[in-house]
């Protein structure tokens, strides 16, 4: 049975550190034990433990170990720098035929500073850059809502821009990212700490577009053996934590009004709102307000159902949209 990932251990810091200062085939040969203990061993455990969730993503990635891990040497045949090893590691899960640097990827990574992860290419990707091209043309808000997502607050976008506008008559909000040869997702930290055991989650830290972020934290053990001990976690090898978000809500009332006099304000009026999986109807009250009306995120009609006395009604739908920044109505903000 394959050994459990259990996280890394100082050594393999301690290690990439020296290496930076003794890159050398002498000191390398010398040290090679501790890179396969510290470094190379548990980088292939975590590579096994991942591989799972990353081919639910993509069934077509790369599932063997020799290139999902990378090599500490380098190629140095056409590179100004000869230094011959790595002083950081990584993992990077793919689909064949591309070189690593053109893929689109997940990856993680290691180095004597901290550790990153992220997806995306880092080279030039006409194809795929093409292709998000055209999708954010074809529909720019959607592509602004992907962007603006509040689980993608702690990346920062990474990649080498061409010097004229690839599409000129792109919005220009969306320019950048649309100038991009490559682009990446890219989340680093200067922490050491959370690479040093197999879970790294105690709280949520981004939710899902049009949910609230859980305030609740979890907390956990892993002994020696990988085992991991903790309220909510279940699994045998790979563990799983299930987290409930509460939908993010934005409330308003409708107030009913004279057409003649905007001053005079109307009880009676019944108005319906459907969408959602909602449908409810509100009444205006003596000061021509509805009780308050609290909607998801989604897309709802309002209708007039019932006039005030002595007024004809208005039955015309209005378009109401709860997104994440507020209430739209016919495409205004409220």
């Amino acid at each position: 049975m394959p050994e459990k990932f259990c996280g890394f251990k100082p050594e393999a810091y301690i290690f990439l550190t020296e290496l930076g200062f003794n890159n050398n085939k002498q000191w390398m040969d010398e040290n090679r034990w501790r890179y396969k203990e510290y470094v190379y061993k548990p980088l292939c455990r975590l590579g096994e433990m991942l591989l799972p969730t990353m081919l639910d993503i993509d069934p077509e990635f790369n599932p063997r170990l020799t290139t999902i891990v990378s090599r500490i040497n380098r190629d140095t045949r056409y590179s100004k720098n000869k230094l011959p090893y790595r002083d950081h590691m990584w993992l990077g899960f793919r689909r064949d035929g591309r070189s690593m640097g053109e893929s689109l990827c997940m990856y993680f990574e290691i180095s004597p500073t901290g550790y990153g992860y992220g997806s995306g290419m880092y080279c030039t990707n006409l194809e795929v850059m093409n292709g998000l091209r055209a999708h954010a043309m074809a529909d720019p808000e959607g592509f602004r809502r992907v962007i603006n997502a509040p689980a993608l607050k702690r990346y920062t976008v990474e990649g080498e821009s061409y010097k004229k506008d690839k599409v000129p008559a792109a919005p220009e909000d969306i320019k950048p990212y649309l100038n991009l040869k490559g682009m990446s997702l890219c989340y680093e930290s200067h922490s050491l700490a959370p690479t040093m055991n197999a879970g790294i989650f105690d709280k949520e830290t981004a939710a899902p577009e049009g949910y609230k972020l859980s305030d609740k934290k979890f907390d956990f053990t892993i002994d020696s053996n990988g085992v991991l001990s903790g309220k909510g976690f279940a699994g045998d090898e790979l563990y799983k934590l299930t987290v409930e978000n509460r939908p993010v809500e934005h409330g308003f009332k409708v107030k009913k009004v004279s057409t003649n006099d905007e001053g005079r304000t109307l009880p009676g009026a019944e108005f319906r709102i459907l969408g959602g999986g909602l449908d409810k109807r509100y009444t205006t009250g003596e000061n021509g307000l509805t009780e308050q009306i609290t909607l998801p995120i989604g897309e709802y009609t309002l209708t007039e159902m019932k006039a005030p006395e002595g007024y004809v009604i208005n039955g015309a739908g209005r378009h109401i949209s709860v997104r994440a920044d507020g209430i739209y109505l016919d495409g205004d903000k409220l």
